[in-house]
């Protein structure tokens, strides 16, 4: 298997040296003292006001910035570890994983406390893991079973106030439970309408089985009916992924805000899962197989059960990852029924398994053999800023192609990485972007 290509750099300060941020550096003010006593009453008190805040620790640094400080507490987060313990790296948010050895947390000399501090601007969102004992080596290409050796060593945060966990599926041999931390600093997209909220009516989920001649294979379909009456002309959205959306992520919820709200009009969901990571790998990226089974199949068969609509300005395609990669693969090809894609952090750096080195998308959105209405298709492609270069790059080349054929674009970037908790904040706005010229 062709492994995803490594990252460039992307916009972050890092620090130097071990002095960090204001606090950290108060500290080692403190403990630089000659009385053991006082440097006992520094720590103790350092970490009793971690405990009172949680981590990582955030300092506002002025001009839109903050200091963003990771922390390991030696002789306490790493009971019951085997040795050695050290280095410990952290990895997401502002420390990007191509970039593992400036991750490391230094030591405050004769205590305690591990610590690594971040300058980055104030509108970051992400999610994180601690690493005791990271042997500071590129991480395997996802979906081996290498990855999942190196992933045993990854810790959530214990002092995080905001854990995220993604359960892996028992089918997927090469898939293992991820338990993460997350934090969003002040100015991040707020999750306005991602959180259940009491008194707003609730739409209904509703999961069946759906067998595939097409990709040979059966796999579980979820559908989000609304909890509005269904307009006349209904609108609908694919979903790929959609094990993620309904097991991860309160999409069910954020929809009934969105409706409840008036954000949005009434949209039925269909979302198709991805079975395994090798059967994903091989079905979302730009697979005619794939499309075909999407308007084929799956559209004919969620047709009997919701109600969708004939129009395809009123039919959108959704992806995240290698979904967005299928997702405009499909409505590219079959403009016919999808008139809108919305990517986020779409893998348009894919060239295929064969080694060839054209990108697959951006090619075809600008090939000579699109069909015309593809020209039509309303596009949105959210990016998040920390993803590196070769997903930024590929990125641009795709919405330059796009501004080619003549699509309508929206493109957004946040200030995040390839992070379905950043997806699901996001979410909202392409949405609605999409259903406004519908209303």
């Amino acid at each position: 298997m062709t492994q995803v290509p490594r990252e460039g750099e992307a916009p972050v300060t890092q620090t130097a040296g071990p002095v960090a941020s204001p606090r950290i550096a108060r500290l080692i003010g403190a403990t630089s003292s000659d009385s053991p006593q006082m440097c006992e009453r520094a720590v103790t008190a350092f970490w009793d006001e971690v405990d009172r805040v949680g981590t990582p620790l955030v300092e506002p640094a002025g001009d839109g910035r903050c200091w963003v400080t990771f922390l390991w507490r030696s002789g306490v987060d790493d009971a019951g570890l085997d040795d050695p313990v050290e280095p410990v790296m952290v990895m997401g948010g502002p420390a990007l994983w191509w970039q593992m050895s400036r991750n490391v947390l230094a030591p405050v000399p004769g205590t305690d406390i591990l610590f690594r501090s971040y300058l980055v601007d104030d509108d970051l969102r992400g999610r994180y893991i601690l690493s005791p004992g990271d042997p500071l080596t590129d991480l395997p290409a996802a979906g081996t079973p290498e990855s999942v050796i190196r992933a045993a060593r990854f810790r959530p945060d214990p002092r995080n106030r905001s854990p995220l966990t993604l359960t892996a599926d028992p089918a997927d041999p090469v898939a293992e439970t991820g338990h993460y931390s997350t934090f969003a600093l002040p100015a991040a997209t707020p999750r306005t309408w991602c959180e259940p909220r009491t008194g707003v009516p609730a739409g209904t989920l509703r999961c069946e089985r759906l067998t595939s001649e097409a990709l040979h294979n059966t796999r579980r379909v979820w559908i989000y009916r609304p909890p509005a009456p269904v307009a006349q002309d209904p609108i609908a959205l694919v979903m790929l992924d959609g094990r993620d959306w309904v097991e991860w992520m309160p999409l069910a919820a954020t929809l009934d805000n969105l409706i409840a709200d008036g954000i949005v009009p009434p949209i039925t969901v269909v979302l198709p899962e991805a079975l395994d990571t090798a059967t994903r790998y091989r079905e979302l990226t730009a697979n005619p197989d794939f499309t075909r089974f999407l308007a084929d199949e799956l559209l004919p068969w969620a047709r009997k059960r919701a109600e969708l609509p004939i129009d395809p300005s009123r039919m959108a395609v959704h992806g995240k990852s290698f979904g967005g990669l299928a997702a405009a693969a499909a409505a590219l090809t079959r403009p016919d029924l999808f008139g809108t894609v919305l990517s986020q952090s779409g893998s348009f750096w894919f060239t295929g398994w064969d080694g060839d080195t054209a990108e697959v998308l951006p090619s075809m959105a600008a090939g000579p053999g699109r069909p015309g209405a593809a020209s039509d298709v309303r596009v949105s492609l959210d990016i998040g800023t920390l993803e590196g270069e070769a997903m930024l790059g590929s990125h641009q080349r795709m919405v330059d192609a796009l501004r080619a054929g003549g699509n309508s674009i929206r493109e957004h970037s946040y200030h995040g990485g390839h992070d379905i908790n950043c997806w699901i904040s996001e979410l909202p706005a392409a949405l609605r972007w999409w259903t406004e010229p519908l209303r």
